[in-house]
């Protein structure tokens, strides 16, 4: 099924979108696995109708984010050359394996995820981009988090959220109108969207507060990629109006989930493991580890002492 856009999108018609690209999905998955050594001719790219039509009529008249635009052109370029690499392998007699397969399926779910976000600005249901930074704002940010956590559950694929912060934003807006910590916030954001893939989520919570959601990943190299992000924000500045020059020290808590964990319980981990780094100097990248029953016991107070 060919899809062709014309005049105002609907959630019909992003529903029929989302379709084509399960359709895809089941092509890729078909020639490769199935027909291992075989030339087999199909469209390797995935459909890409919507997106040109968002690309070229400015967000469908300014409804949708261009940050998401951008996202879902992204997401498009990362499931072809996912596809690309899968089929070659196929072809050419290598064997696949499961690590494959779940490297296009997180990319096909993060694409049709990214359907439903647009869908969502389209219908103004309040799920929006953070206007300072381009980030995902806080208002999905719940519910993203439950999704993945679901996944987390049913397929055993680990996550990590981070808890990120300046540790010398008070002391910086006070010396800084709000223009110019704006224009801080979003030198941040640009240094983290380049540091993610296109299926990680990071949101903006306000001044100069962040979420990051790192797919795929366990502790140990969700510490490793934050760490690699806080050092060059620290050697990253901006020149304010009045000549000065901000500079920038972050500070992270992350935590792993694991099954049966609350998103409430999670995010408060992840806050308070970045306030210990912060109480501990500010520019350090900290993991949550999770107490054992007795090792609570040993901290907690007995109930009514």
């Amino acid at each position: 099924m060919v899809l062709n856009y014309k005049g105002t999108i609907t959630s019909d018609m992003l529903v029929a979108e989302i379709q084509t690209h399960v359709d895809w999905f089941t092509d890729v998955i078909r020639a490769a696995f199935f027909f291992p050594g075989q030339k087999v001719e199909f469209e390797m790219a995935p459909p890409s109708a919507l997106l040109e039509y968002l690309k070229k009529n400015n967000g469908a008249g300014g409804m949708v984010q261009q940050a998401s635009i951008e996202r879902l052109d992204h997401l498009h370029h990362d499931l072809c050359n996912t596809a690309r690499e899968i089929i070659e392998q196929s072809q050419d007699g290598q064997p696949l394996g499961l690590e494959m397969f779940e490297k296009l399926e997180q990319f096909m779910d993060s694409y049709t995820l990214q359907l439903r976000r647009i869908e969502d600005e389209l219908l103004s249901t309040g799920v929006s981009i953070d206007p300072v930074t381009g980030l995902r704002s806080i208002s999905g940010m719940k519910e993203d988090l439950k999704r993945e956590m679901d996944r987390r559950d049913r397929k055993n694929v680990p996550f990590c959220v981070c808890s990120v912060a300046i540790d010398s934003n008070s002391y910086q807006a006070d010396l800084y109108d709000r223009r110019t910590m704006e224009a801080f916030y979003k030198k941040i954001a640009d240094i983290m969207s380049d540091m993610m893939r296109s299926f990680d989520d990071a949101y903006h919570l306000g001044k100069g507060e962040f979420v990051v959601c790192l797919k795929h990943v366990d502790l140990l190299d969700a510490c490793t990629v934050m760490e690699r992000f806080k050092d060059q924000v620290a050697n990253t500045s901006i020149s304010a109006d009045n000549g000065a020059v901000l500079q920038a020290t972050l500070s992270c808590g992350i935590v792993e989930p694991i099954p049966g964990d609350e998103i409430d319980t999670i995010l408060s981990n992840a806050k308070q493991t970045r306030l210990e780094a912060q109480n501990e100097g500010g520019d350090l990248v900290f993991q949550y580890n999770e107490k054992s029953a007795l090792a609570k016991m040993a901290t907690e107070p007995p109930v009514g002492f």
